[in-house]
Protein backbone atom coordinates (compact mmCIF):
# COMPACT_ATOMS: atom_id res chain seq x y z
CA UNK A 1 0.00 0.00 0.00
CA UNK A 2 1.65 3.53 -1.16
CA UNK A 3 0.90 6.55 0.56
CA UNK A 4 0.52 9.44 -1.67
CA UNK A 5 0.82 13.39 -0.28
CA UNK A 6 -2.26 15.50 -0.04
CA UNK A 7 -2.68 18.41 -2.85
CA UNK A 8 -0.48 21.26 -2.59
CA UNK A 9 -1.87 24.59 -1.56
CA UNK A 10 -0.64 27.27 -4.46
CA UNK A 11 0.19 30.78 -3.10
CA UNK A 12 -1.04 33.14 -5.01
CA UNK A 13 0.53 36.25 -3.08
CA UNK A 14 3.56 36.53 -4.52
CA UNK A 15 4.03 39.17 -1.13
CA UNK A 16 3.93 35.92 0.70
CA UNK A 17 6.52 33.63 -1.20
CA UNK A 18 8.82 37.36 -0.84
CA UNK A 19 8.15 36.58 3.01
CA UNK A 20 9.10 33.17 2.90
CA UNK A 21 12.02 32.90 0.88
CA UNK A 22 13.93 35.95 1.89
CA UNK A 23 14.60 34.87 4.95
CA UNK A 24 17.16 31.63 3.24
CA UNK A 25 20.23 33.00 2.81
CA UNK A 26 21.39 34.02 -0.25
CA UNK A 27 18.54 35.09 -1.58
CA UNK A 28 17.32 38.71 -2.62
CA UNK A 29 14.36 40.17 -3.76
CA UNK A 30 14.16 43.20 -6.30
CA UNK A 31 12.76 44.63 -9.03
CA UNK A 32 13.83 42.66 -12.34
CA UNK A 33 12.24 43.81 -15.86
CA UNK A 34 9.61 45.53 -13.96
CA UNK A 35 8.04 42.79 -11.84
CA UNK A 36 9.08 41.88 -8.65
CA UNK A 37 11.50 38.57 -8.22
CA UNK A 38 13.66 36.21 -6.13
CA UNK A 39 17.05 35.52 -7.28
CA UNK A 40 20.24 33.72 -5.37
CA UNK A 41 23.34 35.54 -7.32
CA UNK A 42 22.77 36.32 -10.46
CA UNK A 43 20.06 33.76 -11.43
CA UNK A 44 16.68 34.99 -11.13
CA UNK A 45 14.35 31.88 -10.06
CA UNK A 46 10.60 33.50 -9.41
CA UNK A 47 8.86 36.73 -10.31
CA UNK A 48 5.77 38.15 -10.77
CA UNK A 49 3.62 38.42 -13.52
CA UNK A 50 1.08 40.54 -14.05
CA UNK A 51 -1.22 39.60 -16.69
CA UNK A 52 -4.86 39.69 -17.35
CA UNK A 53 -7.74 37.95 -19.14
CA UNK A 54 -10.08 35.13 -17.58
CA UNK A 55 -7.72 32.40 -19.63
CA UNK A 56 -4.69 33.08 -17.67
CA UNK A 57 -4.21 30.54 -15.19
Amino acid sequence: MSTSPGPLELIRDFAQVVATLERDAGVTHGKMCGSEGLKIGKSVFAMEVKASGPDFF
